[in-house]
């Protein structure tokens, strides 16, 4: 009886793993830039796979990345991000044979590298490196189930805060997070996920800030180096890639991310006074 029950427990282990984070093996990079497309606040990139790329400008420090398997994009509709006008942001491409670069007047610098795979790195308004898409893994998808993925470089020096309420450090560097929300009481230290869906961190390196939401309703996952500390890994079992890059302004400061997110995902009333 005790062998039995320590095989169905192997059994749900495994299975509520492949349910958290979805295998690599059947999934595709984009492969090289094809054609391009400037819009009014940034630029749309076909690639050699069929899914297509827009980079634009939500403000001169907030990037935001849209990746889509499938050819037409979505509407775009968020539940997240409060709705409105915002002011057009003047900014200027360089279109080059292998690269492209996006540069916001006053503000942030994207650079596309077109092949042998599309990768995106993001500089502040100063020509420092924000964040960048890692070689060794770049944007992908998998055409079996519609999951898509993303990893970035990072140094063995950055930091990351945030993802709301989780049985884990502060400091949720080398953490597995998954978002999808869970009612589980009692839980212990390190069970995962819980409560919230919060897919909103900040990260922190050499006193310079950056922010980064990942805007998808689906079951998604953060790797914050876990895997590997050469890089941080997110996605989704479903939808767009689809996610901001909050750079700080000229203090790269948390202060500054932390408010540059809440003004674009809506902050709360303020309560009365008593």
């Amino acid at each position: 009886m005790r062998s039995r029950n320590l095989r169905y427990l192997a059994i749900v282990v495994c299975l509520l793993t492949w349910v958290a984070f979805p295998a690599h093996a059947a999934w595709q990079t984009l492969g090289e830039v094809g054609q391009s497309a400037q819009t009014s606040d940034g630029l749309t990139l076909s690639t050699a796979s069929g899914a297509e790329v827009r980079v634009s400008f939500v403000t001169p420090d907030i990037v935001r990345v849209r990746m889509s398997p499938h050819v037409p994009f979505a509407v775009d509709f968020s539940y997240a991000v409060e709705a409105g006008t915002r002011p057009v942001v003047k900014f200027s491409v360089d279109d080059a044979a292998d690269r492209t670069e996006l540069r916001a007047t006053n503000g942030a610098r994207v650079v596309v590298q077109k092949r042998p795979n599309l990768l995106i790195a993001v500089y502040d308004a100063q020509g420092r490196l924000v964040v960048a898409d890692d070689p060794a893994r770049p944007m992908a998808f998998d055409p079996a189930t519609g999951a898509v993925e993303t990893s970035k470089r990072r140094s063995d020096f950055e930091l990351y805060y945030g993802f709301g309420e989780k049985t884990m450090p502060m400091s949720r560097v080398e953490q597995a997070i998954v978002n999808w929300n869970t009612d589980a009481g009692n839980y212990p230290p390190g069970l995962d996920p819980l409560y919230q869906t919060i897919p909103f961190f900040i990260a922190l390196n050499d006193g310079r800030s950056y922010g980064v939401f990942f805007d998808n309703t689906w079951r998604s996952y953060f790797d914050m180096g876990k895997t590997d500390p050469a890089r941080y890994t997110f996605g989704s079992a479903g939808g767009e890639l689809n996610y901001y890059v909050f750079i700080g302004g000229a203090e790269r400061s948390p202060a500054n991310v932390l408010r540059d997110y809440t003004a674009l995902t809506g902050r709360g009333a303020l309560p009365p006074i008593w």
